[in-house]
């Protein structure tokens, strides 16, 4: 396992916290940005696809680019990336909420949805904890300004 030593931009994304094969919560993440791709949907649509290296996984290990052959092998995929911490909490908060919204359903009364929607922003409120602990770890890094062409 090779690291090459290269000075990727760095840029924050929302980052899943995964228990259970589930998707739980969305905290900010500074991570390293790889590489950007345009796929096309249509010939006048497409989506950009990030590949990121995440600087801490959901367990507070440390996550440093890895190489094989001269390929980054321990890249994630995302959708969205921002040049700042503030854009990212607002699209983060957007999305714990929707795993509300996409859940709330699976309860018949308003106690059992208010109780849900308790339970969840408290499950948000500790994963905010190793958000803001995770950042910190970093505060003296300078961010990177996305230019977008």
């Amino acid at each position: 396992m090779k690291q090459n030593k290269i000075d990727y931009p760095i840029a924050y994304s929302p980052m899943p916290i995964i228990e259970n094969n589930h998707i739980v919560a969305y905290i900010v993440s500074r991570c390293y940005l790889l590489e950007e791709q345009r796929k096309f949907i249509s010939s006048n649509e497409f989506y950009i696809l990030y590949k990121i290296v995440y600087f801490y996984d959901q367990y507070k290990n440390k996550i440093v680019p890895c190489y094989i052959d001269g390929v980054c092998y321990n890249y994630v995929e995302a959708n969205y990336i921002f040049d700042n911490i503030n854009d990212c909490r607002v699209y983060v908060d957007s999305m714990n909420k929707k795993i509300i919204v996409d859940n709330i359903g699976n309860y018949n009364t308003l106690q059992e949805m208010k109780n849900y929607i308790d339970d969840m922003n408290s499950v948000f409120n500790n994963y905010y904890e190793l958000e803001c602990e995770l950042l910190n770890k970093y505060d003296n890094v300078v961010d990177f300004k996305l230019t977008k062409k």
